[in-house]
């Protein structure tokens, strides 16, 4: 179609090769010529669809064209769309522009097979596969967004399906930073096989300079010998000539023998260098990945957050609609009795009136008789007799209607008993599926602390990267101090050349490098797992105050119970219906003693939780405590290498010159002065962290004072006479000042040392002690 519109074949200007094939397969179509009408466009572009389910047939298109052209029979069949293609068809211009393209040498019209097993397209096929793999995941996680936002919409009528599918998403990321850790595991193997090699490189460094040294003390032995005969006999110069071309002949090859070696080292080098750039390129790869990965883990938390919102405010809900059907049921109630009072009082003024009629007709009988006796004697008093009868008929008549109307009272009065006890029926309907609601979120809060645990289980493994990024850093900063240490001497000796130091300038460099990398992998690693403790602990109070809500909810029922109950008991002494009121007490009786055992259970969950999270922040002050401690021993070594660096330097220079000046040791005194406090300086920080982790410790166990484990904890930890100035590094080294500098001699250093190190020697056995007693504590 689009030939016959163009006047040439399509695709003449390009190769026929796999790449074209390609190109139209992922959507690559022929230019549409301009003024070809746009039915004809319409359906030239149906004929390209991708999916040969959608193109048209032969016959479809041969039908829609004889439309265009030929006038149907009946006129009346034509519709407005088919006259505007007609027109179009009609109006087209006859006259267009020839495109005069240039053919390609390798455009072919005819059929030949492509080669599928060229490594071109093999490369390309792998790279399109790679293409359609992204897509496919690019839409699998807008399907996945899409599935989020409707069960954030559909959470309230189905929560159990959102628990489930949350559920399998953590499951998938847990799944996945499963991976990363096993890609971390493999780069430090990686990382370890380029240390083991490098450490076999510098030990063949290190024979070929004691080859040197070896050949160097070879040739200064025979030049010793040469200036000791030279004095003697012509024979022995001669032999010393010989001595002196042997030496001279063994020197050049051991010379040869070093270059050898120095290229060989070279070559060496430059592989380290390929290998570390390749682990670097790797490395950041994966850093990115666990980048991505924690981005992902916050969107995660955040949507749990809302779902969290959801659920609380849904279990709000239900309670106040609880509590709302608990005070209608128990309205209900009061007019259920209300109208049961009345209903007994009137059937007892019924009863009255049914014994009142049954009375007068017992006198009208007897009245009767009498009357029948003394009929003779009384007839002149027969008419006024007879009124007396006519009156007492008629009020016979009132209470008979009286009768009847007291029935039908009785009838309405049960008819509006059996519509109250109906409602109070639908209450306890209501009741049942509100405590299944409550059970729901009782299991909403079971996942919670399931996820908690796995939380928890995260933050584990997150502490065991840490200690080993840590053991890495500390590695690397061995090396790196080790490194300087050759340096210093090798140039002291002078025995270094340029390019052995040059390559050892680059490789501190590049472990400096390394060093940073992994302080920065140690700031995230540390940042996210204080995100995730800090997460733990809302979850921890979030049940708390949960668990406390319920206790406060079940003892408000268990009042109102028993508030029901002593009803019941005055309605008994009362005298009323005594089975029925029998059977509601034994009902309200065996609920007291459901609701008791649920306060038992709750209470005894809220004191566990509780209790774990004093044990929790208990743990947390010693171990910051106890990492503290291993820094002052730290900086305590340090101290002692500066103190030492400055009797050896002192040392050195009266050996060297025989003699040192005040200046030279005042020059000596001041750096060494300078290193010695800016490590007080440095290792004074960690007060900060030290205090805050002891007020939020007292800020808890004041919370929980009521718990005797609280009590307790503060009598072990001596939290009340709990002293910050035991740990600030300047009330023990008594002679450095924070802020001024003054000079130190060695004895000084050394007195401060010991103080420092007294101390330590006491806190360590203070934290000792305190975990000792606490480890008793928790297992009791």
């Amino acid at each position: 179609m689009w030939e016959f519109t163009s006047k040439i074949l399509p695709f003449n200007d390009k190769a026929h090769d796999l790449q074209l094939a390609l190109s139209i397969c992922k959507g690559e179509r022929p230019e549409i010529i301009e003024n070809t009408p746009q039915c004809y466009i319409d359906l030239m572009k149906k004929c390209w669809d991708e999916d040969p389910l959608k193109r048209p047939s032969s016959k479809e298109i041969l039908n829609i064209i004889k439309n265009w052209i030929f006038r149907p029979d009946d006129n009346n069949e034509i519709n407005e769309e088919l006259k505007s293609n007609i027109m179009e068809i009609i109006n087209a211009p006859i006259e267009h522009n020839n495109l005069i393209v240039k053919s390609h040498p390798k455009a072919c019209y005819t059929s030949h097979l492509l080669d599928f097993t060229s490594k071109e397209l093999n490369k390309i096929l792998e790279g399109s596969q790679e293409f359609l793999e992204l897509k496919q995941k690019y839409q699998s996680s807008q399907n996945e967004l899409q599935n989020i936002q409707m069960e954030l919409v559909n959470l309230q009528q189905n929560s159990t399906l959102q628990n489930e599918e949350f559920a399998k998403k953590v499951t998938n990321l847990q799944s996945e930073k499963q991976a990363l850790d096993s890609k971390l595991t493999e780069q430090l193997k990686q990382n370890s096989q380029l240390n083991q090699e490098k450490n076999n490189l510098q030990n063949k460094l290190v024979q070929t300079e004691t080859i040197i040294q070896e050949l160097k003390s070879q040739q200064d032995q025979f030049k010793n010998q040469l200036n000791r005969y030279q004095i003697g006999h012509k024979q022995v110069e001669e032999e010393n000539f010989k001595l002196e071309k042997i030496a001279e002949t063994y020197y050049q090859s051991s010379q040869n023998e070093l270059i050898k070696l120095q290229q060989r080292n070279s070559q060496t080098e430059e592989e380290i260098l390929k290998l570390e750039k390749i682990a670097e390129t790797y490395y950041q790869s994966s850093q990115n990945e666990l980048i991505k990965l924690q981005q992902r883990n916050f969107q995660t938390e955040e949507e749990i957050l809302k779902l969290e919102k959801i659920a609380e405010t849904y279990y709000q809900s239900s309670l106040n609609e609880f509590i709302n059907l608990q005070q209608r049921n128990s309205q209900f109630k009061n007019q259920l009795i209300q109208t049961e009072e009345e209903n007994l009082e009137l059937e007892n003024e019924l009863f009255d009136l049914q014994q009142s009629n049954f009375k007068f007709d017992q006198n009208n009988q007897n009245l009767r008789l009498n009357l029948a006796k003394q009929s003779k004697e009384f007839e002149e008093k027969e008419d006024i007799l007879q009124s007396q009868i006519i009156d007492l008929q008629n009020e016979n008549q009132n209470l008979a209607g009286n009768c009847t109307n007291l029935t039908e009272q009785l009838e309405q009065n049960k008819i509006t008993n059996q519509q109250v006890q109906d409602q109070v029926s639908q209450l306890k309907q209501e009741e049942t599926k509100l405590q299944e609601k409550l059970a729901q979120t009782e299991a909403n809060i079971q996942e919670l602390k399931s996820y908690k645990e796995s939380l928890i289980e995260q933050k584990e493994q997150l502490e065991s990267k840490l200690s080993q990024f840590r053991v890495n850093y500390e590695q690397i900063k061995q090396e790196k101090i080790r490194l300087y240490n050759i340096v210093e001497g090798l140039s002291q000796e002078q025995k270094l050349t340029t390019k052995l130091k040059t390559k050892l300038e680059k490789e501190i460099a590049q472990l400096e490098q390394k060093l940073i990398i992994e302080e920065q992998i140690k700031m995230q690693l540390t940042q996210a797992l204080q995100i995730k403790e800090d997460r733990i602990n809302k979850l921890e109070q979030r049940l708390i105050n949960l668990d406390q809500e319920r206790i406060n909810k079940l003892q408000d029922k268990r009042k109102e119970l028993g508030e029901i109950n002593k009803e019941l008991l005055n309605e008994l002494t009362g005298g009323k219906n005594t089975k029925e009121i029998h059977k509601e007490k034994e009902a309200k009786q065996i609920e007291m003693n459901e609701l008791q055992q649920e306060l038992l259970r709750t209470s005894t969950s809220y004191n566990v939780n509780r209790k774990t999270q004093v044990f929790k922040q208990v743990n947390n002050f010693l171990k910051v405590k106890g990492e503290f401690l291993t820094l002052r021993e730290e900086a305590i070594k340090k101290l002692h290498s500066v103190c030492n660096h400055l009797v050896s330097s002192i040392n050195k220079e009266r050996i060297t010159i025989g003699s040192i000046t005040d200046m030279k040791i005042s020059k000596l005194t001041d750096k060494y002065t300078k290193e010695f406090q800016s490590i007080l300086v440095k290792y004074n920080d960690g007060l900060l962290e030290l205090n805050k982790n002891y007020y939020s410790l007292k800020n808890v166990i004041q919370e929980n004072k009521e718990l005797e484990v609280s009590l307790m904890i503060e009598n072990i930890l001596k939290l009340n006479s709990f002293n910050l100035d035991k740990y600030k590094i300047f009330k023990l080294a008594t002679n450095s000042q924070e802020g001024t500098r003054i000079q130190l001699n060695s004895n000084m250093m050394e007195e401060d040392i010991n103080s420092l190190r007294n101390n330590l020697n006491e806190l360590k056995l203070e934290l000792n002690q305190e975990k000792k007693e606490l480890k008793n504590l928790a297992t009791v």
